[in-house]
């Protein structure tokens, strides 16, 4: 094995220069800057430290849900609410997104790849989370969509 080819080598830093960043500049760099970006964002957003249900539903506009509508709202908000208390049969999240978990979320959203964006949608659309995705369950996405995108 090379020492370019050591697993124990560190990577050289990359310059960003090309991509029209300031001359010197990191990816770890470029990164910190972009996380200090989306804290400063969230906590003007979210002056709290967290983002609640009602919060969510705000941010994205959404208003007047009927009953299944909300209900998807639900589910979405909970599936990027990722801590809580676990027991044997449940899992209850705190009702609130954390910086951490909204970084998490705005990283799917953003830069994810097709298989975890895939899981995400299996978690979003397994509403009772059963590990499948019935016809009842699939019916009722489709129907809750539909009405999202109608209101928009």
């Amino acid at each position: 094995m090379t020492p370019q080819s050591s697993p124990t080598t560190a990577a050289p830093a990359v310059d960003l220069t090309d991509m029209g960043n300031s001359p010197g500049t990191t990816v770890e760099e470029l990164q910190a800057c972009e996380s200090h970006q989306w804290y400063r964002k969230f906590m003007t957003e979210c002056p709290s430290g967290v983002l609640t249900y009602y919060e969510f539903k705000q941010f994205f506009g959404l208003r007047n849900l009927s009953e299944a509508s909300n209900a998807y709202v639900w589910t979405m908000f909970s599936t990027f609410d990722m801590n809580g208390v676990s027991s044997f049969i449940f899992l209850w999240q705190d009702g609130y997104i954390d910086f951490m978990e909204y970084v998490a979320a705005l990283s799917l959203v953003l830069k994810g790849g097709v298989q975890q964006k895939l899981r995400w949608y299996f978690k979003l659309y397994d509403v009772d989370r059963s590990g499948y995705i019935d016809q009842e369950e699939l019916l009722q996405i489709i129907k809750v969509r539909k009405s999202l995108y109608v209101k928009a």
